[in-house]
């Protein structure tokens, strides 16, 4: 089944197509619907502005829209009205263009004339992403507050309070800025989907960004519910980023982000941007407006920008915003009498910055349709965390208003609590940070003593560390060039230019080292200028038909010396070429050897093996299984057969369907794909049916 992304032009024939039966996904801020299809298909040019074909349901979906970065802003604008784009938005502030793709025109080919006009130093394709709020509630205990000290921090800006509030940026979805505990506390809303103020939004669903801003801004002085940590000199801006897919996620395009971002940056007394979402890709035109938030935000003074580590209990993850240049990825805490420490769901590793109360920490709720029955929740996950950060941030540039973003992170990190006994010596990158809790859990009564007492040194020398990322399509057929664009980013400024090799590779497997059996495809020399800490390059080849199935495409940059982490020098992506591979080389046959019902009458007992018939080795194959015309299911198996040989299965047990099962409905057996591609060469033996055998015992 393929699956084909569509834009129409008109709000009519949208609504009408989203109602189809092949419709895998919509999104309705942006026309675009996902229909799955037998092949793919040209778009319908009276009613469809664009047609792009994609892998899967939740990868990147094209909005028709296009970012390009300037080399000159206002020489790259009249660029724009010669190459006759229309301009959608604008960013002065971090030097990019949002313009429409001409209708019926190829991405490929719009990156074409584009560049090659002269006119841009980079043009990226906007796309719709799925990212997770990274929530979690199930904890019932007040503590954010007395566990940093905030009263103490508090009573020390009154002494000396400043002439003009601060304000946090809050980047969620849906914040209902008339709760009594936010009345007077949200400042000039932005709904990035409409490019309205109206953020009060109805969708039950979107609720998340309600108890985020409250951590951060809720009215200290009106003795109703919550209480925020920034203090009563501090009040928020909300940027509503998204629509709701379900109740833990959401899509936001590349455009969204930078409208927000923008927002923030026309506060000249916004002091932090706080964010607790996450997605596994990276985008460096969003990576470009945050580093500019964070150089030339708040008159030159900078904004402190921090986001969620996550919620899957993984190391070093490399979630975005949390991972991009200079963002403070926040870990959650647990309260544990006292006992702080790490809480089980929260992502952790290397460039984990602090850590901050979490779990259970009491918020505001919509009053309708939130969390909880009234207007209040106990909130948890790195969600809560984040906007705790960032609420100290607010607090600590009230207590001092001319201190910098740098000097800010500098005082946090100096003031910070090593608790859990975690080893804060053994950070390869970051020396004094621990993997679990970075610098430790903040305390704002301490930071804002150091704050109002003098400035904190700088951070201690960090040893160099190198990332590369890529980006190409993800799906191309035999015969068609690929471009495979790659960044190389520096967690530091280096003072004059440094050259760096850059090898692209094509690896046998989803290893992210370079093997003995992976082909180097390109070997470069890119420069990273003196006082940048980004570099960007590229290279383009041609698949043919070996490249059928899935591939993985590398990208390595060289070892710096005094660098001591380098898992990060290397990274992956898959590219699916779709095509056929010759006969008879790839082959799997199903055989189902027995199919026994148990006593009860309530499982069968399914023995069943795959053999290889080809000549080619199996590395991994994928099954699908299940009584016909009732729910299947589908799983890949990692297991190296050569020749004439089986991969058997013998213990596993099948639940029947519900009531009224027809006992003569086959079971079946089919092989859906080998060695990643879709099918092998000899169909018909791919699937196996058998009935089951009414036998005693099993």
């Amino acid at each position: 089944m393929k699956l084909n992304a569509v834009k129409f032009k008109d709000r009519t024939s949208f609504e009408k197509n989203k109602k189809k039966s092949n419709v895998a996904a919509f999104y309705d801020n942006y026309d675009v619907i996902v229909f799955k299809d037998n092949t793919y298909v040209k778009p319908d040019k009276t009613k469809v502005s664009h047609v792009e074909q994609v892998v899967k349901k939740d990868a990147l979906i094209p909005t028709g829209f296009a970012i390009l970065k300037t080399k000159n802003f206002y020489i790259s604008l009249a660029a724009c009205e010669r190459l006759r784009l229309t301009v959608r938005r604008e960013y002065p502030k971090f030097n990019m263009i949002i313009v429409e793709i001409p209708e019926h025109m190829t991405f490929t080919k719009f990156y074409e004339i584009v560049i090659n006009s002269k006119d841009f130093d980079d043009v990226s394709q906007d796309t719709i992403n799925i990212h997770k709020t990274n929530a979690n509630f199930t904890y019932d205990q007040h503590w954010q507050l007395f566990s940093i000290d905030a009263q103490s921090a508090w009573d020390a800006i009154a002494l000396n309070p400043p002439a003009t509030d601060n304000i946090v940026a809050v980047f969620d979805i849906g914040c209902e800025d008339t709760h009594p505990d936010l009345l007077g506390q949200v400042v000039s809303p932005l709904d990035t989907v409409t490019g309205t103020p109206n953020v009060n939004i109805a969708d039950p669903n979107a609720k998340h960004g309600t108890p985020c801003v409250g951590l951060v801004a809720a009215n200290p002085n009106n003795g109703i519910n919550t209480i925020g940590v920034a203090g009563q000199w501090t009040k928020a801006t909300f940027c509503n980023v998204g629509v709701m897919v379900n109740s833990q996620s959401f899509s936001m395009s590349v455009q969204n982000q930078l409208d927000a971002i923008d927002h923030a940056m026309s506060f000249p007394n916004c002091v932090a941007i706080s964010m607790s979402y996450s997605s596994p890709t990276y985008n460096s035109i969003t990576e470009d407006a945050f580093v500019a938030a964070q150089q030339i935000g708040r008159n030159g003074k900078g904004i402190v920008c921090c986001a969620a580590a996550g919620n899957e209990s993984t190391f070093n993850s490399v979630d975005y915003p949390a991972n991009y240049s200079g963002v403070c990825s926040i870990s959650a805490l647990d309260f544990n009498d006292f006992d702080y420490t790490l809480a089980g769901y929260s992502n952790y590793g290397v460039n984990i910055f602090a850590a901050a109360p979490a779990s259970g920490t009491p918020a505001t709720d919509r009053t309708s349709g939130g969390y909880s029955a009234g207007d209040t929740t106990y909130f948890s996950g790195t969600s809560a965390a984040c906007p705790v950060f960032a609420g100290a941030v607010g607090a600590i540039a009230a207590a001092v208003p001319t201190l910098t973003e740098l000097q800010i992170k500098n005082i946090i990190a100096e003031t910070c609590v090593r608790i859990g006994g975690y080893n804060y010596d053994g950070n390869p990158i970051y020396p004094n940070r621990s993997y679990e809790t970075g610098y430790g859990m903040i305390n704002l009564g301490n930071a804002v003593a150091l704050a109002t007492g003098g400035t904190a040194p700088p951070d201690p020398d960090i040893p160099i560390n190198l990332r590369i990322t890529l980006s190409t399509i993800s799906l191309t057929f035999p015969g068609t060039s690929i471009t495979v664009n790659y960044t190389v980013i520096c967690n530091k400024v280096i003072p004059t230019d440094t050259v760096l090799q850059v090898k692209i590779f094509r690896s046998s497997n989803n290893n992210p080292t370079i093997e003995p059996a992976d082909t180097i495809l390109s070997t470069q020399n890119i420069t990273l200028l003196a006082n940048q800490f980004r570099v960007q390059g590229s290279y383009t080849f041609t698949v043919d038909d070996t490249w059928v199935g899935i591939n993985y495409i590398g990208g390595n940059v060289q070892t710096l010396p005094g660098e001591t982490y380098t898992l990060d020098n290397t990274t992956l992506k898959a590219i699916q070429v779709i095509g056929e591979s010759p006969a008879p080389n790839l082959n799997l046959k199903a055989r189902i050897q027995d199919i026994l019902l148990t006593e009860d009458g309530t499982k069968a007992k399914v023995y069943f093996d795959i053999e290889n018939t080809g000549i080619t080795p199996v590395t991994k194959f994928t099954i699908k299984k299940g009584f016909v015309g009732y729910e299947e299911y589908v799983y890949e198996v990692a297991y190296e057969l050569t020749t004439d040989k089986f991969y058997v299965e013998e213990t596993f047990w099948e639940l029947l369907p519900p009531p009224n099962f027809i006992y003569d409905t086959p079971f079946k057996i089919e092989i859906t794909s080998v060695n990643g591609i879709f099918p092998d060469n000899v169909d018909p033996d791919n699937i196996a049916t058998a009935y089951i055998i009414p036998a005693i015992g099993g």
